[in-house]
């Protein structure tokens, strides 16, 4: 995808009830997808100006998760923007879970998504 994209973000889950907010299947953690398109920097800054970053994946079952609850691209934390090939998540926190596209990791995905975690 060449476009921008919106973000996907998390964080602990709080009330996780406001305008683009779902729990996590555990109700251990709050998304936050935006309609926003925007490139990953953009993508990042919307997540801390919610106060969080860009979804850290740390599970198949949270990556199950999220692929049956979105039917959009979105940006997740996962980034080598420090070191070319070496893909780590946005707070700089080394990847336990990985679950790449037959063509991924590339800098054509697009999707912003902010999270929260508790």
């Amino acid at each position: 995808m060449d476009g921008g994209a919106p973000p996907i973000g998390s964080s602990d889950a709080g009330a996780c009830d406001a305008d683009g907010e779902f729990p996590s299947a555990e109700g251990d953690r709050c998304y936050r997808v935006t309609s926003d398109v925007a490139e990953w920097l953009d993508a990042r800054e919307a997540c801390v100006r919610w106060g969080r970053d860009l979804v850290s994946i740390e599970s198949a079952a949270e990556d199950d998760f999220l692929t049956q609850r979105l039917s959009l691209d979105v940006w997740i934390g996962a980034n080598d923007r420090a070191l070319e090939g070496t893909v780590v998540w946005a707070d700089g926190g080394a990847l336990s879970y990985e679950n790449w596209g037959d063509t991924q990791p590339t800098t054509s995905t697009r999707r912003k998504t902010a999270a929260r975690s508790g």
